[in-house]
């Protein structure tokens, strides 16, 4: 059985602009894809370690002033404290508040909440992560 690129090159009908177009085509754009998972898996960061390298950067601190979802995001649940917004995830369902205070501290992964009746609670980025995969 002949290949494309065989069945390009050796058909008479095809003048040879329209081969060369043809050939680059079939040739370059699977090339290019491979070319992308080669990178995604041996070059690119791996989706935990940017999440936590992220996560690290945040700094915020202050009371939660409203909890809603944001429709344009994906119907992403969002805490607003002062003007800084905090992505809810699932993980967290049911531990956060209206009126619960919040300090995350950067360079860190964990977040400290402190609850309207004095508990404290522990909500760390890499739980995420472990859920996650």
């Amino acid at each position: 059985m002949e290949s494309i690129f065989g069945w390009i090159s050796n058909n008479p009908d095809i003048e040879r602009p329209g081969k060369i177009i043809l050939i680059c085509t079939f040739g370059l754009i699977p090339a290019f894809l491979v070319g992308m998972v080669v990178w995604g898996v041996f070059f690119s960061e791996p989706w935990g370690l940017k999440f936590l390298n992220d996560s690290k950067q945040e700094f915020f601190s202050g009371r939660i002033d409203s909890i809603y979802h944001e429709t344009q995001n994906h119907n992403a649940e969002v805490a607003q404290i002062g003007n800084y917004k905090l992505g809810l995830w699932s993980e967290w369902d049911g531990i956060i508040s209206i009126g619960d205070s919040l300090y995350k501290q950067k360079g860190t992964t964990y977040i400290e909440v402190f609850k309207t009746n004095g508990q404290k609670k522990i909500l760390n980025y890499a739980d995420i992560i472990r859920n996650r995969k």
